[in-house]
Parts: C-alpha cells; structure tokens; sequence
C-alpha cells in the first residue's frame, strides 16, 4: 500500500497490492516482454491509511494529507 501511495498516489488496499508486492520482491517470474498487475480495491481502513501516510512522509515522501 505505501509503495502505490508514495510513488503513483492510489489508494489500494491490502489484496489488491498482493500482484504488485510479488512483483517487487521477485516472487513472480516475469515471461514474455509484458507484465499485468491487477490493483483493485480502495477499501482501505482510515486509520490504517493515515499511519501508512504519516510514515511516509516522515522518511521525506511526498504524500499530502489533506
């Protein structure tokens, strides 16, 4: 969730972002030239978001809470 949040500004929530985690730690071999990551899903709990957020923009992230 941080990942989406801190470099494309999406909101997705935990199932959603398992494609992109497993891309990012190697878990998935990639064949061909073309990788489709399915991210769904804004379900996310408010209070979980605002600490993800407030994190991130600890480590200097550019996230804005408005």
């Amino acid at each position: 969730m941080a990942f989406t949040l801190d470099k494309h500004h999406l909101i997705v929530e935990g199932a959603g972002a398992a494609s992109i985690a497993a891309l990012l730690t190697q878990k998935v071999r990639e064949i061909g030239e073309k990788v489709v990551a399915v991210v769904a899903g804004g379900n996310v709990d408010l209070p979980l978001l605002l600490k993800i957020a407030e994190n991130r923009s600890s480590r200097k992230a550019k996230v804005h809470i408005w």
